[in-house]
Order: structure tokens, then C-alpha cells, then sequence
């Protein structure tokens, strides 16, 4: 599972109970995850074609790609930041005893 999996099957569904507006199904940083892996699928797939035809890379190519998710990207990673930090997290009600309880991986039984 990848980074943003562990998310939003183990983190964003605890914080969503007091701030779904940003980890809800339909919040902000789940809606800025999926923008950012239509581009990494793009940027992925482009590789992938490119070891299969070196002779025809081009980096004005991938870079275009890059380009393409630049933004919600950097947005992104700012966002994040601002929204898990304490104060944030403190001005939404959440106790420290409960932030404890927030899965950071999956649990294996």
C-alpha cells in the first residue's frame, strides 16, 4: 500500500469524524490525492513506455507530465502541513488521547 493508501484507509477516516470538509470522502485532501495520481499514473505510464523505447524519450515530455500536477501537487504537500498540525488539530476538538488512537499503518492479526 502506498502512502497516500495508508491515509485514507487508516488516518483520514479518524480525522474525518471532526473535520470532513478535509478527510471525508469527499474532502479536500482526498480530492487533491486523486489529482495527484492522475498525474503520477501519467508520469508512471510515460516511463514505462520510455524503457521500452529509449531511443524516443523525450524530457520535454516528462516534463510536461510533471507539469500536469505541479501544482495540486506542491498545494498539496502545504496543505497537509497546515491541516495535521496541532493546532489544527486542537481547534477541531481532538483530545491528544484520541489522536493516539488514530491508526498510523494497518494492524496485522
Amino acid at each position: 500500500m502506498n502512502h497516500h493508501g495508508l491515509e485514507e484507509n487508516y488516518i483520514f477516516p479518524a480525522l474525518a469524524r471532526k473535520l470532513p470538509d478535509k478527510f471525508g470522502a469527499h474532502g479536500h485532501e482526498k480530492e487533491q490525492h486523486k489529482h495527484i495520481h492522475t498525474g503520477l499514473d501519467s508520469y508512471d505510464g510515460y516511463l514505462h513506455w520510455a524503457r521500452s523505447h529509449p531511443d524516443q524519450y523525450e524530457g520535454k515530455k516528462l516534463r510536461a507530465i510533471m507539469d500536469t500536477f505541479r501544482e495540486v501537487l506542491y498545494a498539496h504537500l502545504d496543505d497537509e502541513i497546515k491541516d495535521l498540525s496541532a493546532e489544527s488539530l486542537q481547534k477541531a476538538g481532538f483530545t491528544l488521547d484520541e489522536l493516539r488512537r488514530v491508526p498510523m499503518w494497518p494492524r496485522h492479526h
